[in-house]
């Protein structure tokens, strides 16, 4: 085997392997790409507007406060040994 024949078996050998390689990192990207827009899609799914009302047939609880936007307790509703009742407090929480 001369040279020119060797150099030209190796330029063969690395166009295969780079045809190979170019294949395989445009299948990555697209792939990658994909994964992206599917997590892109997931988190403004996720985070769109959301109805703050419901309405139910029927709630079961213990209790139910209702706090205001500080967090501050305001009412309860609720049970305990002497029975059922409704507790409204005021500024200080009493």
């Amino acid at each position: 085997m001369t040279t020119d024949e060797r150099i030209e078996a190796l330029d063969t050998k690395v166009s295969k392997l780079t045809e190979s390689l170019e294949t395989s990192v445009r299948r990555q990207r697209i792939t990658i790409t994909a994964l992206v827009l599917v997590a892109v899609a997931a988190t403004v799914m996720a985070a769109g507007p959301q109805s703050r009302d419901a309405r139910f047939d029927t709630i079961t609880a213990k209790s139910l406060q209702i706090v205001n936007d500080a967090g501050e307790r305001q009412t309860s509703l609720g049970v305990n040994k002497n029975g059922g009742g409704l507790w409204i407090y005021n500024t200080e929480g009493e």
